[in-house]
């Protein structure tokens, strides 16, 4: 009786253990995770701020390609305080000595003589007036020297008419060479303003046609002394003037002592004149 009555609780046993196992065995083959390795991922969120600027890091060695263009230069600075001199310079040589048959050097000899005449001659009347011992006769033999030797130096030289002197160094040039070689001696070029002066300086030309003082660069046909004056005295040849060619604004003095227009080019001689 008792050991049939232990026999159903020793069934019950068996059959809750055998019922057991495969349960157990089937839990422990399933996945252990967490919830959320496991689980499904979620969207990304927006991203963060930038972070402050670090700081300026050191200057980097110069690169190893090619250099660009140079830019333009910049604005010139303030002049800078002058420097002291510099050591003088070789001296040229000296140049070759000039041709011309009267030397503009003889010229100037010529007025230096005259002037040096002149001078004696003021002190000579300064004197003679405060000795008060010289007669007016003699003051007037010596104007009349120094006239003489200006009449003697003029005749070697060039042609004197009233109170004008006409040189030439018997130089052919154009018009304005002309105008500089007179200038370069405190000339002008030969303008006469009456016959007695057309008549020397055609003596003095000696058959070469010159150039005179006259043009009319400034207006076309309006002939005027190279001063700007109006002109005084003409000895226009028939026919002349006649601007042949659009092109003749200059005079020149033909041998017959008669003018016409021709270019400024061309090379004529040079006669210049000097106040006396």
């Amino acid at each position: 009786m008792a050991v049939f009555s232990w026999f159903p609780l020793l069934l019950i046993i068996m059959v809750k253990t055998d019922y057991s196992e495969p349960v157990l065995s089937e839990r422990t083959e399933l996945p252990c995770c967490s919830l959320v390795s496991c689980g499904t991922p979620g969207a990304n969120g927006a991203p963060g701020k930038d972070g402050r600027d670090g700081l300026k890091g050191e200057k980097g060695e110069p690169g190893q390609g090619l250099r660009g263009i140079q830019g333009p230069p910049g604005k010139m600075g303030p002049p800078g305080q002058q420097g002291s001199a510099g050591v003088p310079g070789l001296r040229g040589l000296k140049g070759d000595k000039g041709d011309s048959s009267v030397s503009l050097n003889k010229l100037s000899t010529l007025e230096r003589k005259i002037q040096h005449l002149e001078t004696q001659l003021e002190n000579i009347k300064e004197s003679f007036l405060r000795l008060a011992t010289t007669s007016d006769k003699q003051i007037q033999t010596l104007q009349a020297q120094v006239e003489k030797n200006k009449n003697l130096l003029a005749f070697s030289l060039g042609k004197k008419v009233g109170k004008k002197l006409f040189l030439t160094n018997r130089e052919k040039a154009n018009f304005d060479r002309v105008k500089v070689l007179c200038e370069q001696v405190e000339a002008t070029i030969a303008t006469p303003k009456n016959a007695e002066e057309n008549k020397a300086i055609q003596n003095l030309a000696n058959g070469t046609p010159a150039f005179l003082g006259i043009t009319d660069k400034v207006q076309e046909g309006q002939f005027v002394y190279i001063t700007g004056e109006r002109m005084t005295y003409t000895n226009w040849r028939e026919n002349e003037p006649n601007n042949h060619g659009s092109g003749e604004d200059c005079v020149l003095l033909n041998n017959d002592g008669s003018w016409n227009d021709i270019s400024c080019t061309t090379s004529l001689l040079a006669v210049c004149e000097f106040p006396v």
